[in-house]
């Protein structure tokens, strides 16, 4: 597959400028969630840790199963038709959050995964949309989208200051103003975002908004009660999700089985590298609990006279280190695109595999070996070093790959497919290391090391097997889906 691109056409489209702009804002307040969620309902609400971390990884992880019926709908109804719903029910949800009960904090689990699955799986259709599949800016736009993502991610530790002030109701109600300036940003922005001559963003019904609307809604209202019901029923949510992720891999499995070899080949690795961005996306998930939590109790947050919170350490230390590495490899790709040498995305994979389980790997040794101690916070530095190199690289890779890859015709599910692996069977994994680190209360600082400990060792390890795996079958993966763009100069 050869695509020329002139030197001419070498920037991004107003698209993507508008579309990553209106996404960093939403993620300021996306932030509050990952980095105080977990503190809100412990410390404040005094909920059990190990409830809290199961009924946020639940949550969370049924934004894809709803994602799969967001992806399909998304398709029928128009991606920018629900880009915009999934915006209003995300933003219901915080207004919900800022209520300090669990009614109405479950309410708000479930107006946000449905929110999610709309909004974010219709985001990153809409921006590969503008995108031919095999245009060489591609995993340039994502990984740019990602960076801004993360500035938002960036001005979200200022959540934690915020609590020194006003309460966390205010904080999350602030939160939910971020996302309805973002949306504002989509809004003005949306005679610019067009499809790429090769794609289109036109719904595949009737063009009768009504009808769209209606489908959008009634969807909507089905879905609400089943995230509701579920969240009270944590075994039926999590049976729910890994039921699914299985049935949706049979399904693809029998239409890769059926398609042509030069749709046939692609899709098999799709499912292989489907599969290591699970994994990946449940060490990720850690990042925003146990680590955390780790951050919190066995760490001196001292650094420089500054006394930080534990939510902004871990916010903002992730979200430094994501903007230079998403900046360099923006460019990176880019280039290397421009002189033929961009890596395989099998390529790109593999070695993100391998960083994250060497981040994992420094902190199983920093409390194997210092059990006693209470860390310097200089080590988390350290470790998260690599975990955001993988972070840079598979994240907007995998939601790159996925359009490059898939059918058109088959886009739509298999973007919301990726979210129930990742977001789905992927949190759930991370929630069982979560669960490792877990200690009872009043326990010494060397038992909780020690469970720490367990939990980063076992995460190192399936890092790096992982990674070992897939550099064992690259040679075979790159061949599978071997394809070569050109830039040619004028």
């Amino acid at each position: 597959m050869t695509n020329l691109l002139s030197t001419n056409e070498y920037k991004h489209p107003p698209a993507l400028w508008y579309l990553a702009i209106g996404q960093g804002v939403i993620s300021i307040g996306s932030g509050f969630i990952w980095s105080l969620f977990v503190l809100y309902l412990t410390k404040y609400i005094h909920l059990d840790q190990t409830y809290t971390y199961n009924i946020f990884a639940s949550g969370t992880a049924m934004l894809g199963v709803v994602g799969l019926l967001c992806g399909y709908i998304a398709q029928k109804t128009g991606y920018l038709n629900t880009l915009f719903a999934g915006m209003i029910l995300r933003i219901i949800a915080f207004a919900l959050l800022s209520v300090p009960n669990i009614y109405f904090i479950e309410w708000s689990l479930a107006f946000f995964a449905v929110g999610q699955g709309f909004s974010f799986t219709a985001y990153l259709l809409v921006l590969g949309r503008v995108y031919a599949k095999d245009d060489p800016r591609r995993d340039s736009a994502f990984t740019f989208s990602t960076f801004v993502m993360n500035i938002g991610f960036l001005a979200s530790g200022v959540g934690g200051f915020l609590l020194n002030y006003i309460n966390y109701s205010i904080t999350f109600l602030v939160g939910g103003g971020c996302l309805l300036v973002g949306t504002l940003i989509y809004a003005v922005g949306i005679k610019y975002i067009k499809a790429h001559p090769t794609q289109t963003l036109e719904p595949e019904i009737s063009k009768n908004k009504t009808l769209q609307y209606g489908i959008i809604i009634v969807s909507t209202l089905i879905m609400l009660p089943l995230v509701f019901f579920c969240l009270h029923n944590l075994l039926i949510a999590n049976s729910l999700i890994i039921g699914c992720s299985i049935g949706i891999t049979v399904f693809w499995i029998i239409i890769a089985s059926k398609s042509k070899g030069f749709e046939r080949n692609p899709l098999f690795i799709l499912l292989i590298l489907c599969g290591a961005q699970i994994i990946w996306n449940g060490l990720h998930y850690c990042e925003s609990s146990s680590l955390i939590m780790y951050i919190k109790e066995n760490v001196n947050k001292v650094l420089f006279g500054l006394s930080v919170p534990a939510s902004t350490w871990s916010i903002d230390i992730n979200t430094i280190y994501t903007l230079l590495f998403t900046a360099l490899f923006a460019v990176v790709w880019l280039k290397l695109a421009k002189k033929g040498k961009n890596p395989s995305i099998p390529s790109k994979l593999t070695f993100g595999m391998f960083a994250v389980g060497i981040g994992w790997g420094i902190l199983f040794l920093i409390t194997k070996f210092n059990p006693h101690e209470v860390n310097s916070i200089l080590w988390v530095i350290l470790a998260y070093l690599p975990i955001i190199i993988s972070g840079a690289i598979l994240y907007p890779i995998g939601n790159s790959m996925i359009g490059k890859f898939t059918p058109q015709r088959w886009e739509g599910l298999m973007m919301a497919t990726f979210q129930l692996y990742t977001m789905g069977t992927g949190v759930l994994l991370g929630a069982q290391f979560a669960d490792l680190s877990v200690v009872p209360k009043l326990k010494s600082i060397y038992f909780s090391n020690i469970a720490f400990s367990k939990a980063f060792g076992l995460m190192a390890f399936l890092g790096l097997i992982t990674a070992i795996l897939m550099l064992i079958l690259l040679p075979w993966m790159k061949r599978m889906v071997k394809y070569k763009i050109v830039i040619t100069e004028k």
